[in-house]
């Protein structure tokens, strides 16, 4: 059985600022028919953490902030972390914010 086509529905972006006002971190996400796993060779599969535009970890790196961690096989999505402060407390940002 042939995978249904992944059709964008909406993109939804948040912002996080430092305790200064300054910007720390953005995020994305595509929100899809979420019919299930998104295909491996679809190469979208994940939420992704990056800094400087190069990719941090694998595709599986936030797994843990989805209430189960399947449902990150769902997701299509980045996190560009811009404040470098932030890359050690990143998973607390998400763990305790789930806006999406």
């Amino acid at each position: 059985m042939k995978s249904p086509p992944i059709v964008s529905r909406s993109l939804r972006s948040k912002r996080w600022t430092d305790i200064d006002g300054n910007l720390a971190a953005i995020a994305w996400v595509v929100h899809h028919g979420y019919y299930g796993a998104l295909p491996m060779k679809a190469l979208v599969k994940g939420l992704r953490l990056r800094s400087g535009n190069v990719q941090v970890g694998d595709h599986a790196l936030l797994e843990s902030m989805f209430t189960e961690t399947r449902f990150n096989g769902w997701a299509i999505g980045e996190v560009h972390v811009i404040d470098k402060k932030v890359m050690r407390m990143v998973g607390a940002i998400f763990r305790t914010e789930r806006s999406f």
